[in-house]
């Protein structure tokens, strides 16, 4: 899975990241060499920040560094 974002359609910084992830400090996840804060995000598919965890496929909305929307896509990583 490519940690690129997919620009979204509308004008500003928005951008739409489809990622496995790979660490989680509480404050900010990596992936793939990037890193965005997780801030006040939205989240969907976990109860709570520390439920997400290495190998989890993640789609994350963001802008200008800090995500907006987090979705658990699979909480398994690939065999």
């Amino acid at each position: 899975m490519l940690g690129v974002p997919l620009w979204a359609a509308q004008a500003g910084a928005d951008e739409l990241w489809l990622v496995e992830l790979e660490h989680n400090d509480g404050i900010r996840l990596q992936f793939q060499g990037a890193e965005l804060e997780l801030g006040s995000a939205a989240l969907v598919g976990a109860a709570q920040f520390d439920d997400l965890r290495p190998g989890m496929h993640l789609a994350i909305q963001s802008r200008y560094g800090v995500a907006e929307q987090i979705r658990v896509r699979t909480a398994e990583p690939d065999p």
